[in-house]
């Protein structure tokens, strides 16, 4: 998965740091991707996708790369493991480049990953809290439904409940075959 994006995105306000969470969190829950930043794209009518139109290099002043990683890590849960941040010069010198977000493949077991942010009001009391997931298909993005995020909590909460009764049976079964081994070491009564 490839996606491209104009310019930085603007990490001085939610709106950004949304942005960035979303596009990374969208290759995580789907097989990994790469987004390159300072490429402008264009949808031609025969093509289903967006290709690259135009460069639009910047300095490197314009990409705080531990902003972006204290965005990834504060904003997905749980964090997506291996991500890079990299700004690119240009390869015959000058002040201006392109920058790249990788996201490798992630492990099953950590998706799906959540978008998540406190809604603070003035006074600083947590007033709620913002919640999504998405996922890259092909060349769109798939947010869940509430409904959707709703049905995966109780399914999950469904499987907790399932091991603690498959870990009953595991001792029963455990406590039965004991019971069986010892009759079977037993000698036949004379």
């Amino acid at each position: 998965h490839l996606d491209f994006k104009s310019a930085p995105y603007p990490l001085n306000n939610d709106k950004g740091k949304r942005d960035l969470a979303q596009d990374v969190s969208e290759f995580a829950n789907a097989a990994g991707g790469i987004i390159v930043i300072g490429i402008e794209t264009e949808k031609p009518e025969a093509q289903h996708a967006d290709v690259a139109k135009t460069l639009h290099p910047f300095e490197h002043t314009h990409l705080n790369e531990e902003q972006y990683y204290g965005v990834v890590e504060g904003w997905i849960l749980p964090r997506p493991e291996h991500v890079t941040v990299t700004w690119h010069p240009p390869a015959g010198g000058g002040v201006e480049g392109l920058a790249s977000i990788i996201i490798p493949p992630q492990p099953e077991a950590l998706k799906p990953f959540i978008v998540r942010k406190a809604l603070v009001e003035e006074t600083g009391k947590t007033a709620g809290a913002y919640v999504g997931i998405f996922e890259r298909i092909r060349a769109g993005t798939s947010p869940r439904s509430p409904e959707e995020i709703q049905q995966l909590l109780h399914d999950g909460r469904r499987f907790g409940a399932l091991d603690e009764r498959l870990e009953a049976l595991t001792e029963q079964v455990e406590r039965l075959t004991k019971i069986v081994e010892g009759l079977r070491v037993q000698p036949p009564a004379p």
